[in-house]
């Protein structure tokens, strides 16, 4: 109920309020709509004995969902954070994730959990997500021990970021830096180690076992230019070539708007898609998606494409504020 106010200021202040929430609806029912598609999507077909082995894969593939978009809302909007939600809940990728494999699922979760608890630690100052970001890194690991490289790619941007912004109180403490660092070493030792990360060895339906499939010369005999593009295909979502084209020019538009907006938020999240994609590349079984390795980066993929997606709302958005703007009075004008 509302409360009943008397002085003009509060009953203009009350009318403020009640337009917001009025205008938050539709984002709240498309983002529900959301929600419900990908939980369809993830649990429709799926074999009722099947559900209690899988469910563990389920519950990470839905909590990235929920998740995920309420923290890209927070940092770049309701309708970044909307077009990430529909990505998210039609992602063939992470559907698929999200009902066979508890790997590939608990990695891209886990994976998403560290990189934002090191932003959160390193640009605010939060001593919960330091503390937080070592066991996420671990368990990201644990699930793919191919991931490391993108929860160890934080350190990258860190060192770099250490050598040329100037010194802010913002800044972790040299202490504090040396402990999250080895606790991180520590528990990302542990979880390569077979005995400590049972889930090593479980293999993971749809997208093999780890390191058993991707771009090989004549493995199995496929080619190595079809592995590439089966690569590409689960990347993106799609085997056609020229959607993939327009997702891949997509992501770009979204690169190039974060580049002007949130520059210091889209390098680290290059360094880490670029230091995950680099490492993989560079083995001698080539880029191996099947073992979850670029699996990880999807998030942050799906980011970059809900950014230009969203950007035709942010344009109009701020057009319509404008123009409900009240222009000054007639005396100013004159």
């Amino acid at each position: 109920m509302v409360p009943r106010v008397h002085g003009a200021a509060e009953r203009k202040a009350q009318h403020a309020t009640l337009q917001a929430m009025a205008s938050r609806w539709p984002y709240r029912v498309a983002l529900t709509a959301a929600l419900v598609a990908g939980t369809l999507l993830r649990v429709a077909s799926l074999p009722l004995p099947l559900l209690a082995p899988r469910l563990p894969a389920l519950l990470c593939g839905l909590t990235l969902l929920v998740w995920w978009p309420r923290v890209v809302a927070r940092r770049l909007g309701d309708g970044t954070g909307l077009a990430t939600a529909w990505l998210l809940a039609l992602s063939p990728t992470l559907v698929t994730a999200s009902r066979v494999s508890l790997p590939a699922a608990g990695s891209t979760l886990c994976a998403s959990l560290a990189a934002v608890c090191f932003l959160r630690w390193w640009i605010c100052g939060s001593r919960v997500a330091a503390g937080l970001f070592a066991p996420c890194a671990a368990l990201t690991v644990a699930c793919a021990p191919r991931a490391a490289p993108f929860v160890l790619a934080s350190w990258i941007f860190g060192a770099g970021d250490l050598c040329v912004r100037p010194r802010t109180s913002a800044r972790p403490k040299p202490l504090q830096l040396l402990v999250v660092a080895l606790a991180t070493a520590v528990a990302v030792a542990l979880a390569l180690t077979p005995g400590v990360a049972p889930l090593l060895g479980e293999r993971a339906g749809a997208f093999g076992a780890d390191g058993a499939d991707g771009v090989t010369a004549g493995r199995g005999g496929a080619a190595p230019d079809e592995g590439l593009r089966s690569t590409w295909a689960h990347w993106v979502g799609t085997r056609h070539p020229l959607l993939a084209l327009l997702v891949a020019g997509v992501a770009l538009a979204g690169v190039a708007l974060l580049w002007r907006r949130q520059r210091r938020l889209l390098i680290f999240s290059a360094v880490l898609v670029g230091t995950q994609v680099a490492v993989t590349a560079l083995e001698p079984r080539g880029v191996a998606f099947a073992s979850r390795g670029l699996l990880v980066t999807l998030p942050i993929l799906v980011v970059w494409t809900a950014v230009a997606l969203a950007e035709p709302w942010r344009a109009w958005r701020d057009r319509a504020r404008a123009r409900a703007r009240p222009g000054p009075p007639l005396a100013q004008r004159t």
